[in-house]
């Protein structure tokens, strides 16, 4: 074998060097830019309540229309929902 090769396998193989500018790529992996599943599935789920946050929206104004109230209390989902008071002993 000549100095500075590098040999695998029995019968040893001379092994090719990868050149440097060649990247490492998995095997079973995209080669393109590939669209993260968790962001797609974060976005499908902030499209799905923004969709129901409107319709919620319009259902709150036709209650308020049909009481004659300006807004139901304590349904809008801007407002802070208070924290259940804990179980008392007794």
């Amino acid at each position: 074998m000549p100095a500075g090769v590098t040999v695998v396998g029995i019968p040893a193989k001379v092994a090719v060097p990868r050149s440097k500018n060649q990247e490492f790529r998995a095997y079973g992996t995209p080669t393109v830019e590939a669209p993260d599943p968790v962001a797609r599935a974060i976005d499908g789920l902030m499209d799905q309540v923004s969709r129901l946050q409107a319709r919620i929206d319009q259902l709150e104004t036709q209650a308020a229309g049909r009481n004659g109230a300006d807004a139901l209390p304590g349904s809008s989902l801007t407002e802070p929902i208070a924290p259940p008071s804990p179980p008392q002993n007794g």
